[in-house]
């Protein structure tokens, strides 16, 4: 006989990777991104071909599975990543980054 897999089991949280945000057991791979790629209309199967590290689709089917137990506070985790990383690029393009004055651009 087989041996069996719990779900908990395929993902973690770990205070030492991405901050304690929710992975894939072993990974760097956050739910959120599974949630983005699953909700941009991906499949499951497509998700484990487009992310580099994807240890198995039962992963990413717990991942898809806790995303849609989970929606509202996934989604509001995504929005606040979003807000931050749109202020950080508004910052570094009002503090000389598009005059050139750090040469990313230039």
């Amino acid at each position: 006989m087989a041996a069996t897999i719990e779900l908990a089991s395929l993902l973690s949280r770990d205070p030492e990777v991405k901050g304690g945000r929710l992975c894939i057991a072993g990974t760097g791979i956050l739910v959120n991104r599974i949630a983005v790629l699953y909700d941009e209309g991906a499949t499951t199967e497509e998700i484990v071909r487009r992310l580099y590290g994807v240890p198995s689709l039962a992963a990413v089917h717990a991942a898809v599975a806790y995303y849609l137990a989970n929606r509202d506070a996934v989604d509001a985790e995504i929005d606040r990543d979003d807000a931050v990383l749109t202020q950080l690029a508004s910052e570094w393009t009002s503090e000389g980054a598009a005059t050139g004055s750090h040469g990313f651009l230039r």
